[in-house]
């Protein structure tokens, strides 16, 4: 909770989104008990802490874009190559080394 309170800005905004992605296997798998976490989030801590979980498309049906951008095609955050690291194996990661 208290990473996802790191993101939460206190300022004048009238809403605010934070998305938030993980994989199935930080819950419960690798470590026992964690499974409870997200049950726990959504029924106690969400609630108190006043935080409306939705998802994009609702987020946006309420709180309408007032700009946009255009993303730029075939790029990769993790390789200045772009996607050759997984198309053709660039030589920046996994097996080319």
């Amino acid at each position: 909770m208290e990473r996802l309170s790191q993101a939460v800005r206190n300022d004048d905004r009238p809403t605010q989104v934070i998305s938030v992605a993980t994989d199935g296997e930080t819950f419960g798998h690798h470590k026992g008990g964690t499974e409870k976490c997200l049950p726990y989030a959504f029924s106690t801590e969400f609630p108190q802490r006043h935080w409306t979980v939705t998802n994009l498309a609702n987020y946006l049906s309420i709180s309408p874009p007032v700009w946009s951008v255009e993303l730029k095609p075939v790029t990769a955050w993790s390789c200045f190559h772009g996607v050759e690291r997984w198309q053709n194996d660039c030589g920046c990661g996994g097996a080319g080394g």
